[in-house]
């Protein structure tokens, strides 16, 4: 009976993951959402990156180079198993790519919210000497690793007291 149960379901999976019209009546019969939907590629896969930059502002007014923070590190062997930072790069991606769509929908409404907040947060939370008194953050997006293209500035955020 087990066994039965779990093969029924596997089939149910198997059938939902090819699109069409069976697909689609299977899932209105699924009302506790059981057959899970995997989607191994996007509709409109991402062909670019995004970059999270800051520079300070100094006791003097003069600002330090543009600093590029690093999402991601080189990937060794054993990152498949054992990636503790996957989180932490995660978000920040997540909190950069929120960031971008809300330049494009709501650009009025920008600084006050949660993706702006989060990650000036981020940034003002970053170790600095005591001669700054000031940040600024900017997004940029590139087009892919084999691109000549230059990166697209986004956004470049307001100077933020520290």
């Amino acid at each position: 009976m087990v066994v039965a149960l779990f093969g029924s379901w596997l089939l149910l999976t198997i059938l939902c993951q090819v699109p069409g019209r069976a697909s689609s009546y299977l899932r209105t019969w699924d009302f506790l959402g059981l057959i899970p939907e995997w989607n191994f590629f996007a509709p409109h896969p991402n062909t670019g990156d995004y970059h999270l930059l800051y520079r300070d502002r100094l006791l003097d007014g003069s600002f330090t180079e543009w600093t590029e923070l690093r999402q991601s590190e080189s990937y060794r062997w054993w990152h498949a198993v054992w990636n503790p930072a996957r989180r932490r790069k995660k978000a920040l991606f997540d909190l950069t790519a929120a960031l971008a769509r809300e330049i494009r929908e709501a650009p009025d409404t920008l600084q006050v919210s949660m993706a702006y907040l989060s990650l000036l947060q981020h940034v003002s939370s970053l170790g600095r000497p005591e001669a700054v008194v000031g940040t600024q953050f900017m997004i940029m997006r590139s087009h892919g690793m084999i691109s000549t293209q230059e990166p697209d500035v986004m956004m470049v955020s307001e100077v933020h007291g520290l």
